[in-house]
């Protein structure tokens, strides 16, 4: 027999026990046609890193990556980590997981959705000023000492993002610089 309310249902049930994971875990992708054809590495899907590395290659490549869960009711199926002899320490830390870490180019190639360009929520879409900051963030702790060059990284782009209504009302775009040296 079915249940006509079986979506309102699962929707109430989801929502009463919110579960909601922290940002390292994904748990799903829309992403245009093309965008990683022939890019990505060997991946066991659905284990550590393939999602990271897909957020990661997104904003490597300068696609904007928008973070829906405010606005979207994700449900993943709630599980355990019993199929692993050392269960979920096992699932984060073996053989496979260390695969995909290295397929992925290593820690410098991983993201999380706290890391996305964009929030969609109620409100609709807006940017979000923190993403730079947690790449500041994550790479302070990660390396546990501020390193010149990682850190100035994000910092840059932080005031460049702060900074663009301002350098877009005045006229101030790469394509003018790069015609003005062109000409010279």
């Amino acid at each position: 027999m079915t249940n006509p309310n079986w979506a309102e249902q699962t929707r109430r049930r989801a929502r009463s026990e919110n579960n909601q994971r922290d940002c390292w875990f994904i748990d799903y992708c829309a992403f245009a046609r093309g965008l990683y054809h022939k890019k990505i590495p060997h991946f066991i899907i659905g284990r550590v890193a393939w999602a990271n590395w897909l957020t990661w290659c997104a904003l490597d490549s300068g696609v904007p990556v928008v973070d829906a869960s405010a606005a979207v009711l994700a449900i993943h199926q709630n599980h355990d980590y019993g199929y692993h002899p050392l269960g979920m320490q096992g699932v984060w830390n073996d053989q496979r997981a260390q695969r995909n870490l290295r397929f992925a180019g290593g820690w410098d190639h991983i993201r999380t959705i706290a890391d996305a360009t964009e929030l969609l929520g109620s409100g609709g879409l807006r940017p979000n000023f923190w993403g730079r900051w947690r790449a500041f963030e994550r790479c302070a702790v990660r390396t546990g000492q501020f390193v010149q060059f990682r850190v100035w990284h994000p910092i840059w782009f932080l005031v460049l993002d702060l900074t663009r209504p301002l350098r877009t009302a005045l006229g101030l775009r790469r394509a003018t610089f790069r015609r003005s040296r062109e000409r010279v």
